[in-house]
């Protein structure tokens, strides 16, 4: 650069020496050129990291908070209200109480027909007899 800068100053030095300045320029032009390329693959490259860390995840984000409200849109009216209901039920009492007693009483007819006693029967051979124990 610095010898392009002294041949373009001295017309004399420049016309004796008109192959270099030649080549000088070229090789500059070729430079500049492949810095402005550089500069555009980096940026490039930038911008779709950009876009596939960045700005793809956060569309997903949105659609996903999207799709949230379309949904609960979408669930009918009654629907939403006996599920409170429901949910309201299990969380104040045993809301799984019918179910236990109905496992509780399945159990109690399999034990029965494969004649098995059951916990209570069993608690109830363990204990003594009241009449037994007391003094007369």
């Amino acid at each position: 650069m610095e010898i392009l800068i002294e041949l373009e100053h001295d017309d004399a030095l420049r016309r004796r020496h008109r192959g270099q300045y030649l080549c000088f320029q070229r090789s500059i032009g070729l430079d500049k050129s492949r810095e402005a390329r550089q500069q555009r693959i980096g940026q490039d490259v930038m911008r779709s990291l950009g876009a596939f860390f960045i700005v793809l995840p956060q569309g997903a984000e949105g659609l996903a908070k999207n799709l949230g409200h379309l949904t609960q849109a979408c669930i009918p009216e009654d629907a939403t209200k006996a599920t409170e209901r429901q949910a309201r039920r299990l969380l104040e009492g045993n809301g799984y109480g019918p179910v236990e007693r109905s496992i509780c009483d399945s159990a109690r007819k399999a034990a029965v027909k494969a004649d098995v006693p059951t916990h209570s029967a069993k608690a109830a051979a363990s204990a003594p007899d009241q009449k037994q124990s007391t003094p007369a």
